[in-house]
């Protein structure tokens, strides 16, 4: 950041895509409470899921207000285009239009905030195809293309596709096996070099239901990030972070599940990831 190595500890807070139109937690804690509980535990980022049916009305001003108080306590946020509908997050990809459409209206609301550091475009395109990756990354280039015409600077985060991957199923949003294996990339620099990072999604039994193993992890993401040279030509150093993970931590399965994906983001040197999450009313991974 500036030129200076920067490492992401953010974590996910939600209730903007949903019917809440808010952060969760604010009927126990005001918003500054939890974010003077991230800075006193070292967090420094915060990825805030959103729908465009909420930035179409009015209540968008509400996510910007908790931008600003973000803001003024120094953390980062990653804004999250999660759905269209409230509550979608099942729908998979919508056209490209409403993308765009959504992230105008984003980039007109918090093109004048400091601490914007990336765009996730969009949350877990889960019905997106191996076959279609070329699709998918040539239409993820254009939503980009379309925030970077604003003058914004900021990253924009690219997730994983479907479950269909090697060795063992995919969390949805995990698949970046198609730079691979369809040997298609990111390539837009619209906004200039060094603007986009891989975001895949991660995530153990309790909620895939699958097993888990390094290999695995590898052959989804991974090899994008260790250093090593595919038969394209491409060297597999991309920016990466983790864009959710998580678990509800309740028996040995999932602490080691924890603790050896952390030791593998280690082993690669990925230090960029977003927990999922903060407030405790998930149903797949509870929170912090």
């Amino acid at each position: 950041l500036n030129g200076n190595g920067f490492n992401l500890k953010g974590l996910s807070w939600f209730g903007f895509e949903t019917n809440n139109d808010y952060v969760y937690g604010t009927d126990i804690h005001d918003v500054d409470w939890y974010l003077d509980w991230m800075v006193d535990n070292g967090f420094n980022a915060i990825r805030m899921p959103f729908s465009k049916t909420l930035i179409d009305s009015t209540k968008k001003n509400d996510y910007l207000d908790v931008v600003q108080k973000a803001g003024a306590k120094g953390l980062l946020v990653m804004p999250d285009l999660h759905s269209i509908a409230k509550n979608d997050y099942t729908a998979g990809l919508p056209p490209k239009s409403q993308i765009i459409d959504a992230w105008s209206t984003m980039t007109t609301l918090l093109k004048d905030e400091w601490n914007i550091i990336a765009a996730d475009l969009f949350n877990e395109p889960h019905d997106v195809s191996n076959s279609g990756w070329g699709a998918y990354i040539s239409d993820m280039e254009d939503v980009a293309d379309s925030i970077w015409a604003t003058g914004v600077n900021w990253l924009v985060a690219i997730e994983g596709t479907n479950w269909q991957c090697n060795i063992i199923n995919c969390a949805w949003g995990e698949n970046l096996q198609g730079v691979r294996d369809q040997s298609v990339t990111f390539t837009s620099t619209s906004g200039g070099a060094n603007r986009f990072l891989w975001s895949p999604h991660v995530y153990g039994a309790d909620v895939t239901g699958n097993g888990y193993s390094e290999a695995g992890w590898q052959a989804h993401w991974g090899y994008l990030h260790d250093g090593t040279v595919l038969s394209n030509g491409i060297v597999n150093v991309a920016a990466q972070a983790i864009g959710e993970f998580g678990t509800n931590y309740r028996d040995t399965n999932m602490i080691n599940w924890l603790d050896d994906l952390i030791t593998y983001l280690i082993k690669i040197d990925q230090r960029n990831t977003f927990f999922w999450c903060l407030n405790p009313n998930s149903g797949d991974t509870g929170g912090l």
